[in-house]
């Protein structure tokens, strides 16, 4: 039951680290609606039933405020807001008012202890204007310039000065690239603390999973049961035929409204709609927007917003986005307009067969490395332009499989983001199944596969009577609509469920995931001052430009997980000492245990991301395209990080924790299948545990490292 209770205990907790930094923050000063200073509290006045506060000039702006009050409140909120988020002088970060030093006068606040300690040390090179090109392009950051010089400029309602011509005719060609802070990574101190308590776990772990297998603890249990124990009884591993789902359950159809609900077209209808709405926003804004992703919000919403929630939902619910799938969304009605589906009963279709050689994830898994090869190496992820063009690149694949293959051929074989979640999907919270094996084999029609009146056959050929993983199930409700005998549920399950049955691995997804698992390690490290050195000595070395450097970079970071990883078996099945065990056998099995580490790093990454830049979404709502719009008074709106970074860090701390104690987890099942006694069980998994140590270790070293932000130009 902790392993089912675990995940929503998580998320109750990381709700209260949002909620609580926020509720005890100071109360702004009241300030005064017509000019924005701070207010006079003995100059109060009664306005429309309401009281207000007002600076010494109280009867003209009196006047002014009852003249337009709708105007002068909507101002002041802004400027209320704005009054809590102020610049950190060392690394430019938005930051609120928890960490603050004084100097000269002059009040400064910052991110973390580590830029306030930087600024105490030089305050009057910090508390000074500097030129940003210097700093950026030649790595001087004490280069101090003012405003009454002669090389100024203007960026986002900003001033900067610098301290030559050519410097500043750099900055007005592509000022964006100036604004890139670099976010502290997490203190040393906590990096090593962390590092001693992944030792901890993984060999205690796998002392706790020795004793719960050892023989006389299994002979005391059999004995609680009633079960004669011989003199020579040996416990015996899992066998490959066990049951998939002997973890705790709960059934969500025992709620009819949201049985209703998920079996109601018009649900997912609504939901492909709104999808649909953010995803046309994306395009629009990203063609015909502002090219600086400071002012458009293409980047932000894709990069940020989406890629974190993307990750929280395949953590949560397995398959969700594919249910609202813009992609498919805009394939299927292009295949069944409204105004045709009256003269054609069926959609539009070739109804080609998928090529049988490419009837596995190998499509999908180029497609995964072409696109982040793209996305790091011409910096998709701060271009709205080049997003929008990746956006329409998966739409136009998945329009035209939809109207030449049969059934959803993309979503099975093609789609990089479906594959790359299918995988994921494995350690989610969320399972489609079957109530009764019987049922479903005893029913003669099978109409959750072949279809009938009530809705189409399953898009990706899957019969939920047989299915144990998912791996291929998108979560679409067709089969819930179309099973006769209501045998289909959805339901609620711990992390990595899919690890407890035997499954049916295969070869092609466990070398999708060291891909998944090598580009996580270069994905990371390429927004690093690390990252771009590691570039620059391939490039140096094998007498390469930049983007073959980086090539280079991201194929050595594909190739090396691999390579450890089947070294790593090929010692695992040595000392393990079973010779019953084919190596085919363990290098596809394990694979699958290295996901969690991959996923909950993603998740780490992203925090940073969404807790930081995240609250630049709300001015951007106002002005999405860049074009200096307010729809909801909230284009000037500044806000301070979700998180303090102090909370930022141990929710990344905590993230690579959680997903290396669900890949040991997994590793112990992995090898209760595959080895006949738990001892050679254990001495097999132990390079394993090496490797899965090794990798978090990693993880959290890249968490130590400075990392690049991709919207702090605002």
């Amino acid at each position: 039951m902790i392993r089912f209770w675990a995940p929503w205990l998580l998320l109750a907790a990381l709700a209260l680290a949002i909620v609580i930094p926020i509720a005890r923050r100071r109360p702004a000063p009241d300030r005064c609606p017509v000019c924005g200073m701070v207010a006079n509290p003995d100059r109060v006045t009664e306005c429309e039933g309401r009281t207000w506060r007002f600076c010494d000039m109280t009867e003209d702006h009196l006047a002014r405020f009852r003249q337009n009050p709708e105007f002068y409140l909507r101002r002041l909120e802004t400027r209320t807001a704005a009054a809590r988020v102020h610049r950190d002088p060392v690394c430019s970060m938005d930051v609120g008012e928890e960490l603050s030093a004084e100097h000269d006068g002059r009040r400064f606040y910052f991110c973390s202890d580590s830029c306030r300690a930087k600024f105490l040390d030089r305050p009057g090179v910090y508390a000074s204007l500097r030129c940003p090109v210097c700093a950026v392009d030649e790595g001087r950051d004490d280069v101090l310039v003012s405003l009454d010089g002669p090389f100024v400029a203007s960026h986002l309602g900003r001033f900067f000065a610098f301290d030559s011509l050519d410097h500043q005719r750099r900055f007005e060609a592509g000022p964006q690239r100036y604004f890139t802070h670099t976010m502290l990574g997490i203190p040393e101190p906590l990096f090593l603390g962390s590092l001693s308590a992944l030792l901890l776990l993984s060999f205690g772990g796998l002392g706790v999973m020795a004793w719960r297998r050892s023989p006389a603890r299994v002979a005391q249990a059999m004995r609680r049961e009633g079960l004669a124990v011989t003199p020579e009884f040996r416990p015996i591993s899992i066998h490959p035929s066990a049951p998939a789902r002997d973890g705790p359950r709960f059934e969500l159809f025992r709620w009819k409204w949201l049985k209703a609900l998920a079996t109601g077209r018009w649900t997912q209808r609504i939901v492909r709609i709104g999808m649909t709405g953010l995803f046309g926003l994306i395009i629009a804004t990203g063609l015909f927007g502002s090219r600086d992703s400071a002012e458009n919000i293409a980047p932000i919403l894709t990069w940020t917003i989406w890629w974190a929630a993307l990750v929280l939902l395949i953590l949560y619910g397995g398959h969700l986005w594919c249910y609202g799938c813009p992609w498919d969304a805009i394939a299927g009605f292009l295949q069944a307009p409204p105004f045709l589906r009256d003269r054609f009963r069926r959609p539009f279709t070739l109804g080609w067969r998928w090529p049988r050689w490419g009837r596995s994830v190998a499509f999908a898994a180029v497609c995964l490395v072409a696109f982040s090869w793209a996305e790091l190496g011409f910096h998709v992820s701060v271009d709205p332009r080049l997003t929008a063009f990746f956006a329409l690149a998966i739409l136009g694949m998945a329009i035209v499989c939809a109207l030449v293959f049969e059934r959803r051929a993309f979503c099975r074989y093609g789609c990089f983001v479906g594959r790359t979640i299918g995988l994921y999907a494995g350690t989610g919270a969320l399972e489609l199944r079957h109530r009764d094996t019987q049922v479903c084999f005893s029913c003669r029609t099978k109409d959750c596969f072949r279809g009938n009146a009530e809705g189409a056959p399953c898009p990706t050929w899957e019969f939920p009577g047989a299915m144990q993983t998912n791996t291929h199930c998108i979560l679409c409700g067709e089969c819930l609509r179309t099973c006769p005998h209501d045998n289909i549920s959805l339901w609620l399950r711990p992390w990595g469920a899919d690890a407890e049955g035997p499954g049916k691995p295969r070869m092609d997804e466990a070398i999708l995931a060291l891909v998944i698992l090598g580009i996580t390690a270069f994905h990371g490290l390429a927004m690093t001052p690390a990252g771009r050195a590691v570039s620059e000595w391939f490039a140096a070395a094998a007498g390469l430009g930049s983007l073959g450097g980086y090539t280079a970079a991201l194929a050595s970071a594909m190739a090396a997980p691999a390579a450890v990883y089947a070294l790593l078996v090929m010692l695992g099945l040595g000392w393990a000492g079973e010779t019953g065990v084919p190596y085919r056998a363990m290098f596809i099995r394990f694979a699958y245990t290295l996901l969690p580490i991959a996923l909950f790093y993603h998740l780490a990454h992203n925090a940073q991301h969404l807790f930081v830049e995240g609250v630049k979404l709300v001015p951007l709502a106002s002005d999405p395209f860049g074009w200096g719009w307010d729809l909801f008074a909230t284009a000037d709106l500044r806000l301070p990080p979700l998180l303090p970074l102090a909370s930022v860090w141990n929710v990344q701390v905590a993230c690579i924790g959680i997903g290396h104690l669900l890949s040991l987890w997994m590793s112990d099942r992995a090898a209760r299948i595959l080895f006949s006694t738990p001892g050679a069980g254990m001495r097999g998994q132990i390079p394993m545990v090496l490797g899965m140590m090794a990798f978090s270790a990693y993880s959290l070293w890249l968490v130590l490292q400075p990392m690049e932000m991709r919207t702090s130009a605002m």
